[in-house]
């Protein structure tokens, strides 16, 4: 579990050492009853699964929902269906994009909760691309 610039979040069952993991509702079948396993989702409402249409999961290929764009199917897996926007390959249906333009860093949970407890202020934290993000200001 985590995210790639801190807007595509990864999804996996959560690990056992998971600081939430008695809050979650998590229910794992496999194989899924519809043929769709959640493996990512983005802030702007965009759901990325794995349909397992095969005994193999090399061979599995993407769907995607997006909010304004409905599904839509890509004949690839999950590390080329995340390299080819950037190299510009295929352009996914999605309501704002994967934001993961380059350079993308993931940020385990673990280290965005450690990085939470170092930090006094969510929002001076520092993008995992480099960039400074402005201080968050108190509502007066």
């Amino acid at each position: 579990m985590g995210t790639i610039n801190e807007t595509l979040t990864i999804v996996t069952p959560p690990p056992s050492d998971y600081p939430f993991v008695h809050h979650l509702l998590y229910e794992r079948t496999y194989p899924p009853a519809d043929g769709l396993l959640l493996w990512g989702a983005t802030d702007y409402a965009d759901d990325f699964y794995w349909r397992c249409t095969d005994s193999d999961p090399d061979r599995w290929t993407i769907a995607v929902h997006s909010r304004t764009h409905g599904w839509h199917d890509y004949p690839l897996g999950m590390a080329d269906f995340l390299v080819n926007p950037l190299t510009g390959q295929i352009k996914p249906a999605l309501h704002a994009g994967l934001g993961i333009e380059q350079p993308a860093a993931f940020e385990s949970w673990r280290e965005e909760a450690r990085q939470a407890r170092e930090s006094d202020d969510w929002g001076s934290r520092q993008h995992p691309a480099g960039a400074d993000r402005p201080p968050r200001t108190a509502p007066e």
